[in-house]
């Protein structure tokens, strides 16, 4: 379950696995992921390509296949809980 930051401009939620931490941004019009000081900007509030970036970054940084420890469904979450 995430915890919504109830600010009305932008809110955020903070999310951990077993990869690390990742942040989930969004504004009425556009959602963001940061994580590792990188900014993982989402298409408007279709955050698809952004989930599947941040994933691979997160938890195959050296590019090799295996089983993930985060998947883009589980990122994908993150920006439901702070989506108007």
């Amino acid at each position: 379950m995430f915890s919504c930051d109830k600010n009305p401009m932008e809110q955020c939620v903070t999310e951990t696995s077993v990869c690390g931490s990742f942040t989930a941004c969004c504004t009425a019009l556009h959602c963001y992921y940061l994580y590792n000081g990188k900014k993982y900007e989402c298409d408007g509030t279709d955050c698809t390509d952004a989930a599947t970036e941040l994933a691979n970054d997160m938890c195959n940084p050296s590019g090799l296949t295996g089983s993930p420890c985060i998947t883009e469904q589980e990122i994908l979450e993150a920006i439901l809980c702070v989506s108007y």
